[in-house]
């Protein structure tokens, strides 16, 4: 083919070519078809909690693993936030699948460090792993970090479990139990092998933790002592 020819047929495929794009732009934006229903089981979720609507909704062809919030929240995202165990069961009973983040989440539950145990308990019997993060921390260092000596021993008790991941600010367990005076969670972490000389992301191992923590309940017995009578 001639080097001119060649060169018109170019021009020409590049003109049609942002033609074509500029239309699809300016086209109105099409709107995704989005299940009323769903927004029935957010509600029968997270607001009502009402074990009967769910099984109508799901009675009714409703994908009890489907979306109930922005993303991927599902339902049993919802059963984890708002600590209802009954639910949560109810769920997997009805074919409910996790993801795996739903344990890291239960374990950073705070109020009754029982009821983080049990839902963990669930969950690990629906076969979930034990090492699955929700992109923030683990199992291991949310149990650490709630300072749950219960749920840190049943995690340990989990074939394969890592004692020696990070969290998003690389923390182990060890550190967070370290820096919170966990002595108890440190003495049960170091027996099952977590590394104390590992550093997080600002270089602190978990004795430098410590120390840190030492030096600032001094500073505070420093003053309280200073105070006058």
């Amino acid at each position: 083919m001639k080097p001119r020819l060649t060169f018109w047929l170019v021009l020409a495929l590049a003109v049609t070519g942002l033609a074509y794009f500029a239309a699809e732009t300016n086209r109105p934006a099409r709107r995704l078809a989005i299940d009323p229903r769903a927004y029935q089981m957010q509600a029968a979720v997270l607001r009502d909690q009402d074990l009967q609507k769910i099984a109508t909704l799901l009675q009714q062809g409703v994908d009890v693993n489907a979306p109930i919030g922005c993303g991927t929240y599902a339902p049993l995202d919802g059963a984890v936030s708002t600590g209802n165990l009954d639910l949560l069961k109810f769920l997997l009973a009805h074919g409910a699948k996790p993801r795996g983040r739903e344990l890291a989440n239960a374990a950073f539950m705070g109020g009754d460090p029982e009821t983080a145990v049990n839902f963990a308990k669930a969950l690990l019997a629906a076969g979930v792993n034990p090492n699955a993060t929700n992109d923030y921390s683990t199992p291991l260092t949310s149990a650490a970090y709630r300072e749950n000596t219960d749920l840190v021993a049943l995690l340990l008790a989990q074939p394969g479990i890592q004692v020696n991941v990070t969290d998003v600010d690389g923390y182990t367990a060890l550190m967070w139990a370290a820096e919170h005076a966990s002595t108890s969670i440190v003495e049960m972490l170091l027996k099952a092998g977590a590394n104390p000389n590992l550093e997080n992301r600002r270089g602190q191992t978990a004795a430098s933790l410590a120390e840190d923590g030492i030096t600032a309940r001094q500073a505070i017995i420093s003053k309280l002592q200073a105070k006058p009578r």
